[in-house]
């Protein structure tokens, strides 16, 4: 069995939408979601509050405890004459740099996974752990998805806050594990891609999940995978998709016109042909016209020759 993470903040449409965690949307044109399953999905957020939505309550999150800064920051830019980079609160928590992440979890596979209580005592286990040992990771809210194809999986969406220099809450995930004290892998080395301190936290939340796992007596493969196919990574899964079907229409497309253009030349072809067949019998008709009246004028020549005799 395999443990897999996998974290992002934004996909091709920007920062991604609370709606698919929470089903505040239609799920009635999600076909990889089963809609007689979806009672049996589990949400939390920071409020408490079961009825409020998670996009209310990663709101109330940034406007209580972001709000200063974000006024400060607002206040210096007004200051400067900067007016074009003031932000509202909503712009703020939806840009690149300041949205929240979104984790996605998953133990096992379709057809090979745990039960939804197991599932979900591990992953509060594994979150009570990352917010004490890394403060800074503010979790938001959570989702366990029964309802879809794939095997069951969690969806954890958390904000990386750190102090400014005005002692006020802000958002960046460097700024705030470098505040809790995360080392990248080699850090006398210059800081790049392949040595930043996300890494280091990484492979501390991995390596704790996989601790948690084999004392509930599961038997999980060491080394993770980070992609899947559930939850969010499905949604990138259906979008490949149909970006292949697209590829496909348009490749039979261009056989449909290619065999259209060969139609339209057969048809101007068969159109000349008509043009000349009907220019030739005009023809015809012209010259068997001349020969009647011809015929006829000899014929009164005759008839004028026998009278006169």
């Amino acid at each position: 069995m395999r443990a897999t993470i996998h974290n992002s903040r934004t996909g091709k449409d920007g920062a991604y939408n609370t709606k698919h965690n929470d089903r505040q949307f239609d799920i009635r044109n999600a076909e990889h979601i089963d809609p007689e399953r979806v009672r049996n999905n589990r949400y939390w957020n920071w409020t408490g509050n079961p009825k409020m939505s998670f996009e209310d309550a990663e709101r109330a999150f940034y406007e209580k405890h972001i709000k200063q800064h974000l006024d400060a920051q607002n206040a210096r830019y007004k200051a400067q004459r900067h007016a074009e980079r003031v932000k509202t609160m909503d712009e703020y928590r939806r840009s690149p740099q300041a949205c929240p992440e979104e984790v996605i979890l998953q133990i096992g596979k379709f057809g090979d996974t745990i039960p939804a209580d197991m599932m979900a005592r591990i992953i509060q286990e594994q979150i009570n752990w990352e917010q004490k040992t890394f403060p800074g990771v503010k979790v938001l809210d959570v989702a366990l998805h029964m309802d879809e194809q794939g095997a069951p999986h969690i969806h954890e969406r958390r904000a990386w806050v750190y102090t400014d220099k005005d002692g006020n809450f802000a958002i960046s995930q460097n700024k705030s594990l470098e505040q809790m004290g995360v080392e990248p892998p080699n850090p006398n080395k210059p800081r790049s891609r392949f040595n930043n301190r996300k890494m280091t936290f990484s492979r501390m939340c991995r390596e704790h999940l996989l601790q948690i796992c084999k004392e509930h007596g599961l038997q999980i493969e060491e080394i993770p995978q980070e992609k899947s196919k559930s939850g969010r990574m499905l949604e990138d899964y259906k979008a490949s998709e149909a970006m292949k079907k697209a590829n496909d229409f348009a490749i039979l497309s261009k056989k449909l016109n290619i065999s259209i253009n060969i139609k339209q030349s057969q048809i101007a072809d068969l159109e000349k042909d008509y043009c000349k067949i009907k220019e030739n019998l005009e023809q015809l008709q012209n010259m068997l016209h001349t020969a009647e009246q011809r015929k006829m004028f000899e014929l009164f020549c005759q008839r004028e020759r026998e009278r006169t005799r």
